[in-house]
């Protein structure tokens, strides 16, 4: 028995000392997307195995995150934008700081080689289910209108049939734009998983 919990901890210890740790210099600028929305604030230090941030800012008010929420961080690195989802552990009533569990896993985006693509422009696409058009894409993320209003922070599932495109991501921003002779939306959505077969297609068209 004593065997057993000694192996079963040398392997939690193996795979949490692999585990990516979050790194960026106090006070750098973050967003957060979530169910409410997006919000705005600085990553301020590192506290054991936890993430503190400053107090999160919409539309220049302070809002109170619920402990539990996850969340979707992104923040700039050196030539690169860093993402990951984490849940808000414990929230500071009198500073208004939040703190994050430790990432599991942290995404970098490279900003000089993923540059978006209007050549499909224009080609039909489904968000969710609904008729989409799209505007541009890339293999992290692409950007669309449809007539279905998408909350930043939301999870989303874009059909692309042009390319057989079948991909699931994270709605970064939402604004109101024209669908034709109808009101909608323009949103952009950052992919769960890059899609490198894109750039094949994109130089065949």
């Amino acid at each position: 028995f004593g065997g057993t919990l000694l192996a079963s901890y040398c392997i939690f210890a193996y795979f949490t000392s692999r585990r990516e740790r979050f790194e960026l210099p106090a006070n750098t600028p973050v967003r957060l997307l979530g169910p409410g929305g997006a919000y705005r604030c600085h990553f301020l230090r590192r506290d054991e195995e936890r993430l503190v941030f400053s107090s999160p800012i919409q539309a220049d008010h302070y809002v109170p995150i619920r402990t539990g929420e996850r969340l979707l961080v992104q923040a700039p690195g050196d030539n690169c934008l860093v993402s990951f989802r984490s849940e808000v552990a414990e929230r500071d009533p009198d500073t208004h700081e939040i703190v994050l569990e430790e990432p599991e896993h942290i995404r970098r985006v490279e900003r000089r080689t993923n540059k978006r693509s209007s050549a499909l422009n224009g080609e039909d696409a489904l968000l969710n289910g609904d008729i989409a058009t799209l505007i541009d894409i890339c293999t992290t993320g692409a950007a669309i209108i449809t007539r279905r209003r998408t909350n930043p922070g939301e999870r989303v599932n874009l059909v692309l049939p042009v390319t057989n495109l079948d991909t699931y991501g994270w709605a970064l921003e939402s604004s109101q734009a024209a669908f034709g002779i109808h009101p909608g939306y323009k949103v952009r959505i950052q992919f769960e998983e890059p899609a490198p077969r894109l750039a094949k297609i994109e130089a065949a068209k």
